[in-house]
């Protein structure tokens, strides 16, 4: 891994009241190049200070850029240009203010309640997950202050971790399913067969298939087409909710004859979402990872290095950079690249979010509420709520980037943006014409965001990467389970797509924040896999000590247990932090603000996603000045909608 970053160059950062998440909003600003310091007494568990590493005393006399605390902690007198702090629980809950451990915010916030056995105690998230959550937020929540002049930032645990609730609960609660644990499953199997862990030969696999040609490339996989002929076992949406038990005798036993490395080369040739599920210790026997961890001594464990690689532009001259009105080109899908945009868009940022009509985002095309319908002539691709979640306060611009017109519309766009943020398949960038580098040299001033799913890792980069098949590989989800047991994962709750959003976020913002100061853009490129790694930092610390375990189940702490379906209600997550979206095709939508209190309030959210297309002509007129006649030719050349 190379040398620190130099986005932050320059920027002091104090630390004050021991706070693990404080430690790892810290680490990743130190990470990114800024000088970080303890204010005052700064105490740590001895297995934090080898994951994250030790801070040294904030010279006497000496100010701070960014002053991070606990929300309960006397502001130290040392200067600081913004503050920001951490909390339990949300400011303006019934319960404000409340400290909370990791479990109980985990717990608080609705998503322990999915994890576990159904006639068993809730589970949480492994030791140090959610708090790498929160932590992501609070670095984040200091590099927005610093562009945009906010002196007060909190965050809150239960917050955060009903945002990533209320984001991955559109995937189960529009359509009657429960959030809820299931064991091994998710809830309701995620609304599409299969979608949980199996045991293979050798150890446990992550299956997670997400449409009809999925479950067809599956069946010829096992060479069971008799399961086309049932009519309970044709359609997997069908068999989530009413046949899954019966799929498993026959999916199961043939996952039960397998190597787990034999059902990695099946997936991959079929395109199957799927993958292992590691321990610890095989995380940390990645023939991949050899060379790339760190050490901060004391005990002498390895910890995970930065799960980002970047190349900067040529220096120019500094651009100031506000976030009200950032030009934000979003060319993501599904969950963990559209929530930076979309946070972004809160942050006041204008996001274009360019899409294909003959291949839409598949957070289009989940389908229909029953809870809240929408209106009996709605087109299908307007009617999806998770798709509202992720992409609200957007405009849609839809071309053809088959077609050489369209992609020289994507070139020029990328040229006028100040963000670009993609997470599809390597090289696709390169087809288009716009390839990271490429944009740095006609657009120095680009923060361009790659979010990879397992990059540079040889034995897993041919799996897909959704957010199960990752925390499998990343040792999250063996983890998961109850003393004595073999373990269950977490397939209800979607931690890697949350957590990669969060990080990628952060990112961003240190690039936006690098152009304003030193005139530097940058490529950056975010390993999913390894940003689901570093958050199980403490636990691969662990492995290499006494072993990792899991957390025990929260029986002791039953009251602070929410259902997701009441996470807006619970007592501990702030009132203001929920809102509602309105289309012209959908009753309101109850949504979530991105979760830091700014300087005494929420971002705004900032209206619906958009119609496809919608903004096509209105965006490619106000960033490109393309005027009607250069439209319609463009129109005759097939390159937009």
């Amino acid at each position: 891994m190379s040398t620190t970053s130099p986005l932050l160059q320059g920027t002091t950062v104090g630390v004050c009241g021991g706070s693990r998440p404080l430690h790892i909003a810290a680490r990743w600003l130190a990470d990114l190049g800024a000088q970080t310091f303890a204010l005052g007494e700064f105490t740590a568990e001895p297995a934090d200070l080898e994951w994250l590493g030790p801070l040294q005393p904030l010279p006497e006399g000496a100010s701070v850029d960014v002053l991070l605390a606990r929300a309960a902690t006397r502001p130290a007198a040392v200067p600081a240009s913004v503050r920001v702090t951490v909390t339990g629980s949300g400011t303006t809950a019934p319960e404000p203010r409340r400290e909370l451990s990791e479990r109980e915010a985990c717990a608080a916030g609705g998503i322990a309640i999915a994890l576990g056995r159904p006639d068993m105690d809730p589970l949480s998230l492994p030791n140090g997950a959610l708090d790498s959550l929160v932590g992501a937020h609070l670095a984040a929540g200091a590099l927005a202050a610093l562009l945009d002049g906010r002196a007060e930032t909190e965050v809150a645990a239960a917050d955060v971790a009903a945002w990533l609730v209320a984001t991955n609960i559109k995937m189960y609660e529009p359509y009657g399913a429960r959030w809820y644990r299931d064991g091994r499953r998710a809830s309701g199997c995620g609304g599409c067969y299969p979608y949980g862990l199996f045991e293979a030969e050798d150890g446990l696999f992550c299956l997670m298939g997400r449409g009809l040609d999925h479950w067809a490339a599956l069946v010829q996989m096992v060479g069971a087409p008799e399961l086309h002929e049932d009519e309970r076992l044709r359609d997997p949406r069908v068999i989530a909710r009413t046949e899954p038990a019966l799929a498993d005798t026959v999916i199961a036993p043939w996952i039960a004859k397998h190597t787990r490395q034999q059902l990695i080369e099946l997936m991959s040739a079929a395109k199957f979402p799927g993958g292992p599920v590691k321990t610890p210790q095989e995380v940390l026997a990645l023939d991949s990872f050899a060379g790339r961890w760190r050490n901060f001594t004391p005990g002498s464990a390895n910890a995970p290095d930065r799960p980002f690689t970047m190349v900067e532009s040529a220096a120019v001259a500094p651009v100031p950079k506000a976030l009200d009105g950032l030009r934000v080109l979003d060319l993501a899908w599904v969950w963990s690249g559209p929530a930076v945009s979309t946070a972004l868009g809160d942050l006041g940022a204008s996001v274009v979010k360019v899409e294909s009509a003959s291949r839409p985002d598949n957070t289009r095309i989940r389908g229909a509420s029953i809870v809240r319908p929408p209106r009996a002539d709605a087109p299908p691709m307007e009617v999806t709520e998770y798709f509202q979640a992720l992409n609200r306060g957007k405009q849609s611009v839809a071309l053809d980037l088959k077609t050489e017109a369209g992609r020289a519309m994507l070139r020029r766009l990328a040229d006028e943006a100040d963000v670009i943020v993609e997470n599809l398949s390597p090289g696709v960038m390169a087809r288009w014409g716009i390839d990271p580098e490429a944009v740095l040299e006609t657009n120095p001033t680009c923060t361009f965001i790659s979010m990879r799913g397992f990059g540079e890792h040889p034995e897993l980069g041919s799996l897909r990467a959704y957010a199960g098949v990752l925390t499998s590989a990343a040792g999250v989800e063996d983890l998961i389970g109850y003393e004595g047991e073999p373990p269950l994962g977490g397939m209800t709750v979607g931690f890697s797509d949350a957590l990669a959003a969060s990080q990628a976020l952060l990112l961003a913002l240190a690039g936006v924040l690098s152009v304003a100061r030193r005139g530097h853009g940058a490529a950056i490129s975010l390993t999913q896999f390894e940003s689901a790694v570093t958050a199980n930092g403490r636990n691969l610390v662990d492995a290499q000590h006494e072993g990792a375990v899991s957390p025990a189940p929260l029986t002791d702490h039953l009251g602070y247990v929410v259902a997701g379906e009441d996470v807006a209600d619970s007592p501990w997550v702030s009132r203001d932090l929920f809102t509602t979206v309105t289309s012209r095709w959908l009753e309101p939508v109850p949504v979530c603000s991105l979760p830091w209190l700014r300087d005494g309030a929420f971002p705004e959210v900032r209206g619906a996603a958009p119609e496809l297309g919608r903004d096509t002509e209105l965006v490619l007129s106000q960033w490109l000045g393309v005027d009607v006649a250069a439209m319609q030719a463009l129109a005759a050349a097939g390159a937009h909608r």
